[in-house]
């Protein structure tokens, strides 16, 4: 990493922990990734087509990383919430050759339904609609071949990588410029690299944990397709056809099972 992309990353982190609303609104609608919590279909296939390219998947990982390590920092509460080592899985899922951006995609589709079981047909059809979208003729059988454990060991390692590269970027930030920094910053910059430190060992506990919450949720998506496609008649791995029937039921079952509010997951 050149010195110029590691100054770039922490005038980003600087601007975080000086002003959190000010982050929020950093880049902005689509590309603000984990800054925007109410992200739709549309912005979430736009990052994800983003994230296939890979200098592009890079930055949007590190721009996200470093949100929601700012997050978790000096609070142990943050650093133990399942959902928050969630979102650092999704971070780094574009990274994986080929299927990242895809993986990240249904990644925060999923988000939901961890929150909440019971929005796992509403969560399938989007899920299907999603891969659909990004080129997918068969979007049943990619989702019955997915399993997020199979990536446990890279995202670990990309992850410590990650933060041996902020520690890094961090010190290389104070070495050059500390003396010019306002006091308040160096605080803040010193003060988060043992939080750094606290996070990279937490992770061989909270990653595999938060792996098995995807898997799990994938499982429950997974089996409202094959209710439905069972309702159907059809048999899993089928063609466009049956995988237009079960996304028409799964519709049809997130209508008339799950409270409207407000918002239909659009496009």
């Amino acid at each position: 990493m050149s010195a110029e992309n590691k100054i770039a990353i922490i005038e980003i982190g600087s601007e975080l922990w000086s002003s959190t609303k000010a982050a929020g609104s950093w880049l902005g609608g689509a590309l603000q990734g984990e800054f925007n919590e109410k992200s739709t279909l549309g912005q979430i296939v736009f990052d994800a087509v983003i994230s296939m390219f890979p200098v592009a998947g890079e930055a949007t990982a590190v721009r996200d990383l470093i949100a929601i390590s700012n997050r978790m920092a000096g609070s142990e509460q943050e650093k133990n919430k399942v959902l928050n080592w969630v979102s650092i899985i999704l971070c780094l899922l574009p990274l994986i050759p080929i299927f990242g951006g895809v993986l990240k995609g249904i990644g925060r589709l999923l988000i939901t339904v961890i929150k909440d079981a019971s929005k796992a047909a509403e969560v399938a059809i989007a899920i299907l609609a999603f891969l659909r979208k990004m080129g997918y003729g068969d979007p049943i059988k990619f989702i019955n071949a997915l399993k997020f454990s199979k990536y446990q060991a890279k995202i670990l390692s990309e992850f410590k990588n990650f933060i041996a590269r902020l520690k890094s970027s961090i010190q290389f930030f104070l070495s050059k410029t500390g003396v010019v920094l306002p006091k308040h910053v160096q605080q803040q910059l010193n003060s988060f690299l043992p939080e750094l430190d606290k996070l990279a060992k937490l992770a061989d506990k909270m990653i595999p944990s938060a792996i098995k919450e995807l898997d799990s949720a994938l499982n429950k998506v997974r089996s409202e397709m094959i209710n439905q496609m069972n309702k159907a008649g059809a048999k899993i791995g089928g063609g466009e056809t049956k995988v237009l029937t079960t996304e028409a039921r799964l519709a049809s079952t997130a209508r008339n099972t799950i409270p409207s509010k407000g918002h239909n997951l659009p496009l």
